[in-house]
């Protein structure tokens, strides 16, 4: 069983002293490209068995699908998963919440994640991860999942930061991490599948209506 970088303590206080000072945090390598081969294929099992749907905005009866701002598809991931692979992502990840509590005091329950594809031509609009009914997610977590990526492909994450643009190349391995209420960002326009593990760190709901 091959499990996820042993998540070594100075990347979780670098992720933590990033997003204290400027909201988001980039980390190399969080996955070896043997990890990133693993799950890029796993992902494009999934995906060309037919087990992704199209990604639409808002939620409950907010929801809605619209192409032309969202145009990725993805899968739910379940905690409980019968793939090692997944089970110790969340095992990983767990520990990033429990460390993100421990110095941020942020108050970190729980996570939802799901793999997501952008096939050829789709982009994501700016936007924000959060829904207008709920203020539970804080921490944006994206890994991406290209064994390989060239900047002519594009599907750059560009986030919209006080200073100006900063545009993150999807490259295989790499982690971002945002405060979901805070950064706006965009996926520009991919000239290849682009897969990623996409997901949330969240509280409790405090938004009553």
């Amino acid at each position: 069983m091959i499990h996820i970088s042993h998540t070594l303590i100075r990347d979780w206080e670098r992720i933590a002293d990033e997003l204290a000072s400027q909201s988001y945090a980039v980390v190399d390598n969080f996955l070896s490209s043997d990890q990133v081969s693993l799950f890029h294929t796993l992902t494009m099992d999934y995906y060309q068995a037919g087990d992704f749907k199209e990604a639409g905005i808002g939620r409950m009866q907010n929801y809605s699908k619209k192409d032309q701002i969202r145009g990725d598809q993805i899968l739910w991931l379940d905690e409980q998963s019968a793939e090692p692979l997944i089970q110790n992502y969340w095992e990983d990840i767990g520990l990033l919440q429990q460390y993100l509590n421990r110095t941020c005091f942020l108050g970190l329950h729980s996570g939802e994640f799901h793999f997501a594809v952008y096939p050829i031509g789709k982009e994501y609009k700016r936007h924000l991860d959060v829904f207008k009914d709920s203020d539970a997610r804080k921490i944006s977590v994206i890994v991406y999942l290209n064994p390989e990526w060239k900047p002519e492909w594009g599907g750059a994450l560009r986030l919209f930061l006080p200073d100006g643009e900063l545009d993150i190349l999807p490259v295989g391995g790499r982690m971002v991490c945002m405060r979901s209420e805070l950064i706006e960002h965009a996926v520009l326009p991919v000239k290849k599948e682009r897969y990623s593990l996409t997901g949330w760190l969240k509280t409790a709901d405090t938004l009553s209506f």
